[in-house]
């Protein structure tokens, strides 16, 4: 089967909504075989038994494009720490940092005793 020939029958199939595999599926929507392979193993990916629906593939491409809000109170910390502009990896400075972190809610409270998260 010539590469014209298959690309044809996965667009057809695209139409109709029939499941495709994931090297029909890369043909269909002119992606990479390899972007395809990795795409796979994100989270929420449409694949059931090495199939995916189409109408799901083009559900789960327009969430995955969407912005997300920030996830974690650790990404958000982290990014805080780059906001402001940390220079020095001294103990003090990521220490005053850390406090700062710490009053606005983003980190824990810190523990007694030697001043380390556990």
């Amino acid at each position: 089967m010539s590469l014209a020939s298959y690309q044809n029958e996965a667009l057809k199939k695209r139409g109709l909504n029939q499941a495709l595999n994931m090297r029909e599926l890369s043909a269909a929507y002119s992606i990479s075989y390899g972007k395809v392979r990795r795409m796979a193993f994100e989270h929420g990916f449409p694949m059931s038994h090495g199939i995916v629906f189409p109408t799901d593939f083009e559900k789960w491409m327009a969430k995955a494009r969407r912005p997300r809000a920030c996830a974690s109170p650790q990404q958000s910390a982290a990014g805080t720490v780059r906001a402001r502009g940390l220079r020095s990896g001294s103990p003090a400075a990521l220490r005053r940092i850390a406090e700062s972190l710490t009053s606005e809610g983003l980190l824990p409270e810190w523990p007694a005793g030697n001043g380390m998260y556990v």
